[in-house]
């Protein structure tokens, strides 16, 4: 017995790399940002995600 069936998958990964010297005095900053994401799409329009970032 098949309780539901995954008909397509949704899937993306990410990186970004922030980095600025601030416009005002002592305020540079830089940040690095990973992003992964999986799921599948399910009949009658719905999904299932599960996503992680670093």
């Amino acid at each position: 017995m098949t309780l539901f069936r995954v008909e397509k998958f949704i899937y993306d990964i990410a990186y970004q790399n922030y980095m600025t010297d601030g416009y005002l005095r002592n305020s540079e900053t830089e940040t690095n940002i990973r992003f992964g994401r999986l799921g599948f799409i399910l009949p009658g329009h719905g999904y299932i995600t599960f996503s992680a970032s670093l």
